[in-house]
């Protein structure tokens, strides 16, 4: 019988959770220095696009992004509606 014992192991446990929080901490970090680029960049335009077509594009989908942003949802839906035309 095949037994995972990192299971049962509290120390070996707490070292993956470690080891993930370590990730995700990584992956946020790299992700908000894309956003931070995509802003500046923006900002910078003469014809800046709106943060929620920046996040559609970025691949974010629209609850996604009304979470991020703190929109309702309807609101980001049209603003995405209103770019692709």
């Amino acid at each position: 019988m095949l037994t995972l014992t990192f299971l049962t192991d509290n120390t070996d446990y707490k070292h993956l959770l470690k080891m993930s929080d370590e990730i995700l901490n990584s992956i946020d970090s790299k992700l908000s220095a894309i956003l931070g680029l995509l802003v500046d960049a923006r900002e910078k335009s003469d014809n800046p696009q709106k943060v929620d077509v920046i996040l559609a594009n970025a691949g974010l989908r629209a609850t996604e992004i009304s979470k991020l942003t703190g929109r309702k949802l309807t609101t980001v839906q049209k603003t995405l509606e209103r770019a692709r035309k």
